[in-house]
């Protein structure tokens, strides 16, 4: 289980991020998020009272405690939700819509993420690397988000436009292979993962300002195409200030972003740098 230093700093750092989403009117992002989470809760829901009789019998005959069948399906639970941190913190890097078609499967890319203000300052490792490619479109993806505590790793299985399908993890306790599968119904697509659940996408409008320049990262020196945005908002003195930096041979492109959020003499900021591009990636847990 994720213990709760690890579980404050995970929401707070998320909280910050979708903080400057939602001033900055990108409000489907958090819409994503709790579609996936409200068919999450719907569906553990359902599940335990399929199972349970009043009075603990299961519904094929087998006794089983009540607390023991609660605490499994919120460890699950908890599981899921945290995966939404990964899904859109990891997949969604710095806010871009990555160029996912540049992964050659087995290929990954490993980036540090830092977060928070002067006095207190939340580092991260993420991971994201392709799998495996299927012939309907579908695909195997690893997301992965490290403290020096705790780790988060999953196996998801995406649609052809990137939405999660499957997501498969080990449970830390008890070393079990877990699954669950989105089931979003016939009426409700999945979650937009396109240019309205981003800050910036490749296909955004003329008000991001652009340049090149030369810059350096773990990973090495690159000539970026920087792309800035500023924000204001008109009820506060809080002003956001994004910016990328692109390199089109890059998998998923981008190679740093930052966040910055100022409220009068307050500045909170998120960064992140890519530290390695790597192949070899392959399943842990024998997902496909």
């Amino acid at each position: 289980m994720i213990n709760n230093r690890k579980r404050t700093i995970v929401v707070a750092t998320v909280l910050m991020a979708f903080g400057a989403l939602m001033i900055s009117g990108c409000m489907s992002t958090m819409s994503a998020v709790d579609r996936l989470l409200d068919k999450t809760i719907e569906a553990v829901a359902d599940e335990t009272a399929e199972e349970q009789t009043s009075d603990g019998q299961t519904t094929d005959g087998q006794s089983v405690s009540r607390s023991q069948s609660a605490f499994g399906k919120l460890a699950a639970l908890e599981n899921v939700m945290l995966f939404n941190v990964a899904y859109f913190q990891v997949f969604f890097l710095g806010g871009h819509d990555p160029n996912c078609d540049d992964f050659r499967e087995g290929q990954g890319v490993t980036w540090e993420i830092t977060g928070g203000d002067e006095n207190d300052e939340s580092l991260f490792t993420a991971e994201r690397a392709l799998l495996k490619r299927n012939s309907d479109g579908t695909s195997w993806w690893f997301l992965g988000y490290q403290s020096e505590e705790d780790a988060l790793e999953y196996e998801v299985l995406m649609d052809d436009e990137y939405a999660p399908l499957e997501i498969v993890w080990r449970d830390a306790d008890s070393g079990n292979i877990t699954r669950h599968a989105f089931d979003y119904g016939e009426e409700e697509a999945p979650p937009q993962t396109g240019e309205e659940s981003v800050v910036y996408s490749d296909g955004f409008g003329d008000e991001y300002s652009r340049s090149t320049e030369r810059i350096t990262v773990r990973s090495g020196t690159y000539t970026a195409e920087h792309v800035t945005y500023e924000i204001s908002d008109a009820g506060s003195s809080v002003r956001l200030e994004y910016h990328w930096w692109f390199v089109a041979d890059v998998p998923g492109d981008l190679v740093k972003y930052e966040y910055r959020q100022l409220d009068g003499g307050d500045e909170s900021t998120i960064s992140g740098e890519l530290v390695a591009v790597d192949d070899g990636y392959v399943t842990r847990l024998d997902t496909y």
